[in-house]
């Protein structure tokens, strides 16, 4: 058995030695996760749009959900750019009890080249606009 839904994020990044302002970034992922599990590890698929840099390219994968051991829900996936080079990004949502809405809709991130960070992305979880989308998108199967 397992669980799936869909996820958008929308943000900015900046690539460190490009010397322009944040441009816009979004990604938009199918998760799939084994249900009853707190803590696991499962893959994602989807798209990712880095403007100018990666437009609307393949991403793939893993979605790390670790509540208790880490406090945090780790993104962690692959693409090419617009010139078919591989980066990767690793973000991560920091969880808080203290601010959970928050902790829950907010991401930062680095983008990598090989093992060097390249630049960084900060994205958000739209709840007005996404979590219809999202409780819409789940899957029990």
């Amino acid at each position: 058995m397992k669980l799936e839904f869909s996820e958008t994020m929308t943000g900015t990044y900046r690539l460190y030695d490009a010397g322009v302002d944040d441009r816009p970034f979004e990604f938009s992922i199918r998760v799939v996760q084994q249900p009853g599990r707190i803590e696991q590890t499962g893959p994602i698929e989807g798209t990712v749009t880095l403007e100018g840099f990666a437009d609307r390219k393949p991403l793939i994968g893993t979605l790390q959900i670790a509540p208790l051991t880490r406090r945090a829900l780790v993104y962690n996936f692959e693409f090419a750019t617009n010139d078919g080079e591989k980066v990767r990004f690793e973000g991560m949502k920091n969880l808080s009890a203290f601010r959970p809405i928050r902790s829950m809709t907010s991401l930062a991130g680095t983008l990598y080249k090989e093992y060097r960070p390249i630049g960084a992305a900060q994205a958000t979880f739209n709840i007005r606009r996404e979590f219809p989308r999202l409780l819409a998108s789940l899957r029990l199967g």
